[in-house]
This record gives C-alpha cells, sequence and structure tokens, in this order.
C-alpha cells in the first residue's frame, strides 16, 4: 500500500481502514504510520497521540524514535520529549538530528546544562539543513542574541522557503518595531486571519505612533488586544483596575505592553501569580519590589493585601507614572516611594539605563553615549526591619540584584519571586542556592526566560 500517494489522492479513508485495527493489536509500524498520515493531513494532536503509542509498543524502533521526537518536537510537548530522553537507556541509537531535538527539549524546559550536555556531542553541526539551522536559531534567541537569531532565520528561509513569521518576532524581540512592522506590511497585509502576526504588528503600530495601522488593525482583534487598541484610538490617559479591595487608576501606557494589555481588561498584570503569593502575605509585611515598572505589584500588594512596599524603579519613563499610580489610590502610606529612578545592583554608585524596547529595559555598569545614567545601590545597604519577600523583574540584570543581595537575603529570609533571563539561569540558580534557597515554582513557558518562586530551605515549602 502506498500510503502517501493514497492521502495524497484523498483516499485517507482507505488508509485508516487497514492501519487502525492493526495499530489497535499493538502493530507498532501501523501506529507509526498513522502518525505519519495526521502529519501529513495536520491533525498533530492526533500525530502525537499515534506517535507515542508507536513509541510504547515498540520503544527501540528507530522510525518509531524519529517520528515520536518529530511530533513532540513540532507540537510543543518539550517536556514529554526531555523525558522519553531521559529514560532512553542507549542514547547511542539517536542520531543527530534526535539528538538537537532533545536539546531543544530540554532548554525549553530551561534545563540549561542537559542542552548544552547534548550539543556538546553535535557542537560541530553545519547548519546545513532546517533541523539544525532552527536549533541554533531557538539557542540564538534564548540568549538573546538577536543579530545572530536574524542571520539563522535568513538562511533557514533560504533552505525551507518559510521564515516570515520567525522574522516578524525576532524583530519585535530586538525591538527592532519599525523592522517588524514592515515585515508584517510585506506578508500578511492582506490576511488579517493571522492572529498573531496581526496582534504583533499593532503593538508595533502602537509603539511607533502609526494610529492609521492601529486603525486598520482594530477590528481584527480580541480580548486584550482590542481593548488595548481602543483605548489608544480614545487617546486614553488612564485606566481603571477594579480590586476585591479597591478601585485603581492607572496611567495608561499603550507601549509598556505586557502591562498595558492586561491593564486595558481591566485586570492587574500576572493576577494569577499575585493571587497565589496572596495567602502567604499578612498585612503590615514588607515587600520590597525591584523592576516595578508604573506600579501593578506594588499597588496589589500595598492596597490588596495591605503590606508595606518599597519599590525601586530606574526607567526615567516609568517613574513618574509610578508615583502618580501610588498618590492615586492613596497609597503613600505604605508605599516607600524615596528609592524611585534608582537601579538595583551589586555596587552603589552609577550605571546605565539602558533602552531594549519600550517594555524591556535593564541596566548596565558599560557606558555609552545612547544610554541614560542613573543611580545604582545594592539591596545589602538596605536597611529595613523586615522583608517576607523580595520581587524582581529587570529584564537581565537580576544578577546584579542577587550579588548585591546576599547579606539582605541572609538578614530578612523573604520568599524569592524573580524573573530570570535563560543566559542568567545558570549563575542565578547558583547564587540562589548559595544563599540558602530551594526552588518552590518554575514558569518556564516564555522562550527568553523563566518565572521563579524561592523559599528558604529551614521553611516547610509553601504550596503555590
Amino acid at each position: 500500500m502506498d500510503i502517501a500517494a493514497l492521502v495524497r489522492a484523498g483516499r485517507q479513508a482507505e488508509v485508516f481502514a487497514d492501519l487502525e485495527p492493526r495499530s489497535r493489536a499493538g502493530d507498532h509500524g501501523a501506529s507509526n504510520n498513522l502518525a505519519l498520515v495526521h502529519r501529513w493531513l495536520g491533525d498533530q494532536h492526533r500525530e502525537v497521540a499515534y506517535a507515542l503509542l508507536a513509541f510504547q509498543q515498540d520503544p527501540w524502533s528507530p522510525h518509531g524514535v524519529n517520528t515520536v521526537f518529530r511530533a513532540l518536537g513540532t507540537a510543543g510537548h518539550y517536556q514529554v520529549l526531555a523525558d522519553i530522553y531521559a529514560g532512553m537507556p542507549n542514547k547511542r541509537l539517536l542520531n543527530r538530528h534526535q539528538n538537537l531535538l532533545a536539546a531543544v527539549a530540554y532548554r525549553e524546559c530551561n534545563r540549561l546544562a542537559q542542552a548544552q550536555a547534548i550539543l556538546d556531542l553535535v557542537a560541530d553541526f553545519p547548519l546545513e539543513d532546517a533541523v539544525e539551522l532552527d536549533v541554533a536559531m531557538r539557542f540564538a534567541q534564548a540568549n538573546s542574541d538577536h543579530a545572530k537569531a536574524l542571520g539563522l532565520i535568513d538562511r533557514l528561509e533560504a533552505v525551507t522557503g518559510e521564515g516570515r513569521r520567525q522574522r516578524l518576532s525576532q524583530r519585535f524581540s530586538a525591538g527592532d518595531m519599525a523592522g517588524a512592522l514592515e515585515v508584517y506590511e510585506g506578508f500578511w497585509r492582506t490576511d488579517p486571519g493571522v492572529a498573531e502576526e496581526a496582534k504583533t504588528a499593532l503593538f508595533c503600530a502602537i509603539a511607533l505612533g502609526e494610529r492609521a495601522v492601529v486603525e486598520r488593525l482594530a477590528p481584527s482583534m480580541v480580548g486584550g488586544a482590542r481593548d488595548l487598541a481602543r483605548l489608544y484610538l480614545e487617546g486614553a490617559r488612564e485606566v481603571v483596575v477594579q480590586g476585591a479591595a479597591r478601585t485603581y487608576r492607572f496611567p495608561f501606557e499603550p507601549t509598556n505592553l505586557s502591562i498595558a494589555l492586561r491593564h486595558a481588561a481591566g485586570q492587574f498584570y500576572e493576577i494569577q501569580t499575585l493571587q497565589r503569593l496572596a495567602p502567604l502575605m499578612s498585612r503590615g509585611d514588607h515587600v520590597v519590589d525591584v523592576g516595578a515598572n508604573i506600579g501593578n505589584h506594588t499597588l496589589y500588594f500595598a492596597g490588596e493585601l495591605g503590606c508595606q512596599v518599597t519599590p525601586f524603579e530606574c526607567n526615567p519613563r516609568l517613574a513618574p507614572l509610578l508615583r502618580k499610580a501610588v498618590e492615586d489610590a492613596d497609597l503613600s502610606g505604605l508605599v516607600d516611594l524615596r528609592y524611585l529612578g534608582k537601579a538595583v545592583s551589586d555596587t552603589d554608585g552609577d550605571v546605565f539605563f539602558n533602552y531594549i524596547r519600550n517594555d524591556y529595559s535593564n541596566v548596565s555598569k558599560e557606558s555609552d553615549s545612547s544610554l541614560t545614567r542613573v543611580p545604582a545601590m545594592n539591596l545589602d545597604s538596605l536597611d529595613l526591619p523586615s522583608c517576607g519577600l523580595l520581587k524582581v523583574d529587570v529584564d537581565g540584570g537580576e544578577i546584579g540584584v542577587l550579588r548585591g543581595a546576599e547579606a539582605f537575603l541572609a538578614r530578612h529570609r523573604p520568599l524569592l519571586v524573580i524573573e530570570v533571563m535563560n543566559f542568567n539561569t545558570a549563575e542565578a540558580l547558583i547564587l540562589i542556592d548559595k544563599a540558602g534557597y530551594a526552588m518552590i515554582r518554575e514558569n518556564a513557558q516564555a522562550g527568553t526566560h523563566s518565572d521563579f518562586v524561592f523559599s528558604p530551605v529551614e521553611r516547610d515549602p509553601p504550596v503555590l
């Protein structure tokens, strides 16, 4: 039976009639072929199901291994793929592409040491085909090496004819809003059904002040993106977020995208995380909010939970907006605003503020004429009677924060809620382990970073 020919002719019913009974009877070859058929038909869910079944029926089949690795990698089931790889007794049976897919799976699960160990075995792969180019591109993206990623995307498109989505996303991630919008306008302007690409184009148009483009894209938006576009076009100056305890008015900053999307929908940004942390906090507890942005977390901890909050925000555009949000909420008695305008690092003195894109920025010790000089301090020099929670979200500057908080963590033993960029993960985990902390939660859904919660090892770990 020529399965491929029958499927191309639209006669897949005949294929299913032959293969499905054999698959149910335990024939791994039939299950493997059913996975391939569903791949050709674009049914990813059934492709994965049959690929897993074929692998369970015969874990030693080279064809089955190849099918399950490809299915899981394409579908983004990286944890399952990593678990299968880890449990394989003889990894020498794997070819180089299967090892590369396993490396991607480990990286996507933020298990960077395991990913690197695999790459070390195939470190000289020549980047001549789609799999190898895709792996190299993913690792460049994870390391925020935008120039290398874009170069690999160009090569990937030359090999496969595809790459527009990756180029759009990569230019956006690099802060090249004009370049990303140019990619969108060149390929998808006449196809408003491409929802994710249209949403990215909307964000770029808002950041660039391209009102006509926003007007054109707004009707195809849904959810928070629809509300964001509406408020932008209305010229809104503030947005209302309804909490359980009170109503909050935040300045509407549409280019601060992640937060603006949630605020436009009337919700706190990262509300699920905040609600998980709420039972662990008591009224009067002290929270230090490093990278407070316009005050989303600060106002939640102060206004909803009654905590004392010390925010740090050195972005000269955002710090005044945070101050206004606190004052509008009448929370100045709970929020210590003395440190607005200061960065947190491992040194006292000046650092340089780096705009990467409007909603993504960090600090550097390297002087550059294009950067803004800001004062910095370390947390070890912060005089507080206690601290119940330290939240850190500084877009790549977290190593400096941790190095300058050794005595602070030893003295106060707070819960630690921290965003860590992938290129900092190994060093950050070493520093946090050295400080006597254990991980109790990790969210590694983003391709460039993970969100962690750590608790002091001497405490019973809280349930989140």
